[in-house]
């Protein structure tokens, strides 16, 4: 007859090691969690016209996604688009759409490829 590893232990051994391991999951999810344990960054931008961003006088608007993180650490970027209710009229709706496009489109501020990906309308 063939026995396994926990059954030779106590009960209140066994209870021992069941309260490390939950302390060590406590301790190691704590350390996740905490402030200053990532750099990924959140950012939320209201993609309408009066979001001081996007004036034109505006130089200052640049969001610099991904520095210094480390490998697999990715922020996120959450776009509010405008909202309309039922009604408004065709001229007083903001339209935008908003392209996946290369760096060197983007650094161009030029779309280049003859099908652009499209993200969001």
């Amino acid at each position: 007859m063939t026995t396994t590893a926990w059954q030779h232990c106590q009960p209140g051994r066994l209870l021992l090691h069941a309260v490390i391991f939950l302390a060590f999951t406590c301790h190691w999810f704590a350390l996740a969690t905490m402030p200053g344990a990532s750099n990924a960054k959140f950012y939320t931008i209201y993609w309408n016209s009066s979001n001081p961003i996007f004036r034109i006088d505006n130089t200052d608007n640049i969001i610099d996604v991904n520095r210094n993180n480390v490998k697999f650490e990715y922020d996120q970027v959450d776009l509010i688009c405008p909202v309309y209710s039922p009604g408004t009229r065709d001229e007083e709706i903001e339209k935008y759409i908003i392209y996946n496009v290369s760096k060197d489109e983007y650094e161009t501020c030029r779309i280049t490829n003859p099908n652009p990906r499209i993200i969001a309308v």
